[in-house]
């Protein structure tokens, strides 16, 4: 979240104690939108990628968090939020040198074992399925791939197709 602070360092402290307060209640370990004031949340610049993978935290990658999420958001598309989820795992991959573990420990933001190994068998999957989708081509020419690939662009967002750009050049070798 990024927001102008107007108050002075002991007022910061304050309202992050008692958000952290919040969390601890709650058996959370990661602060919410919602264990902030209101005066800082509306104040607050955040984006809807965010917001997806704050809510897929609190619920912790469960079997219905993609609905849940979608429902919580204001009844929006459920495949908004499965993709902008498969668009941020395609970012932290390319970022993080494709290295699955180190992903899955970024997305998770949590020790918590379940959960990590949830993000790592979601990550996983998406990896595969463009590799095995590749090979099933038996093309190797990147622009040929992108084209026959079509239908893995549709609902990605457009700010992460670079990021599915890269993960399908790093598969042609």
């Amino acid at each position: 979240v990024d927001c102008d602070w107007k108050g002075n360092v002991r007022e910061l402290e304050s309202v992050i104690k008692r958000a952290v307060i919040f969390a601890k209640s709650d058996k959370r370990d990661l602060i919410r939108l919602s264990d902030l004031p209101k005066e800082i949340v509306r104040g607050s610049k955040y984006n809807f990628e965010d917001l997806v993978l704050e809510s897929l935290r609190e619920k912790k990658f469960s079997h219905s968090s993609i609905s849940e999420t979608a429902r919580e958001l204001g009844n929006v598309n459920r495949t908004m939020i499965s993709e902008n989820f498969r668009g941020l795992v395609f970012k932290t991959l390319c970022e993080n040198s494709f290295e699955i573990e180190r992903s899955a420990s970024i997305i998770a933001s949590t020790n918590n074992e379940i959960v990590l190994n949830k993000v790592q068998i979601k990550i996983e999957t998406f990896a595969t399925n463009i590799k095995q989708d590749i090979m099933n081509e038996r093309i190797k020419d990147f622009n040929k791939v992108k084209l026959s690939f079509k239908s893995k662009y549709k609902n990605l967002p457009a700010k992460f197709h670079p990021y599915l750009d890269e993960i399908i050049k790093t598969n042609l070798g």
